[in-house]
């Protein structure tokens, strides 16, 4: 058994991503404990099956620190064909999945893996959605996340077979095409990261503001019975103006075109109807 599994039930708090250990008493009235499925929404899901055939048991249930979970999979990162780190996750995407994979953990017995499948328009509105597939686990002290896919296009399916798309989790066994990375994790291999449990990733606690009125000096050695100065006040800091929130003519005309031909190029590649493609459009031109 690992030193994070041995320590006790306040260190493990400290750390940041635990908020405890192996065999976390479970409330047996409660559905929730024996939840094995959690549909997000269409195309996004967390999921518990049994753990690859040939693979050592897993170190779980644990509990985790939804927040901590939520900073370290911000972290992560896929490496495209130019060699730019993109970012795996939108902020949406961390919002929907995080709470659901730490339930899932905390429902997971040794003989499972979490599977994740998770969806969103990382190019823009108007882009097809793409998928995150990867397979989830706590070994090793570690929480071990492997990827199969990075950006899946499987809308393309689904509109040309109007079949399910077959999603495929990563694998212990073998390696995959994606390339991942994070400043707060390890790389087992390319498309493997793993995040230690004992890493303290809660985010950092801003400093208190200064005090508007400065302390008063002390007072001087003096034989004149003169009342002392009164301390300097500090004016409150003046905030900077606020970005203006509609966009400068030139701007808004270059924005309102590139919106309307990446609309042109979904048609043309088939990803949207005419009838959806002249609804968009009205809608853009009314922007003018």
């Amino acid at each position: 058994m690992s030193a994070i599994v041995a320590s006790n039930l306040e260190s493990a708090q400290a750390a940041g991503l635990f908020d405890s250990v192996l065999g976390a008493q479970a409330d047996t009235a409660s559905a929730q404990a024996k939840r094995r499925l959690w549909r997000i929404r269409e195309f996004t899901t967390v999921q518990l099956l049994a753990r690859e055939a040939g693979a050592p048991e897993n170190q779980h249930p644990v509990r985790l620190n939804v927040d901590a979970l939520r900073l370290a999979l911000g972290q992560f990162k896929a490496i495209d064909s130019r060699g730019k780190p993109q970012a795996l996750f939108d902020a949406d995407e961390l919002a929907e999945i995080s709470e659901p994979i730490a339930q899932a953990f905390a429902n997971a017995e040794p003989g499972d893996d979490v599977l994740l499948v998770s969806s969103a328009r990382r190019e823009g509105f108007l882009a097809p959605p793409t998928a995150v597939t990867a397979r989830l686990f706590i070994e090793g002290g570690n929480l071990n996340f492997i990827a199969h896919d990075s950006a899946f296009d499987f809308v393309h399916i689904v509109r040309s077979t109007s079949m399910s798309p077959n999603f495929i989790s990563g694998s212990r066994a073998k390696a995959s095409d994606v390339k991942l990375a994070s400043a707060g994790a390890g790389n087992r291999r390319s498309d493997w990261l793993t995040v230690p449990l004992t890493t303290a990733t809660t985010a950092p606690v801003a400093p208190p503001p200064p005090p508007l009125v400065l302390a008063a000096p002390p007072a001087a050695a003096t034989t004149f019975a003169t009342p002392p100065a009164a301390p300097p006040v500090v004016a409150a800091p003046v905030p900077a103006p606020a970005a203006p929130i509609v966009q400068p003519a030139d701007a808004k005309a270059d924005e309102i075109e590139r919106r309307l031909t990446a609309l042109k190029q979904l048609r043309d590649k088939g990803l949207i109807t005419d009838d959806e493609y002249k609804q968009k459009r009205k809608d853009i031109l009314q922007a003018l």
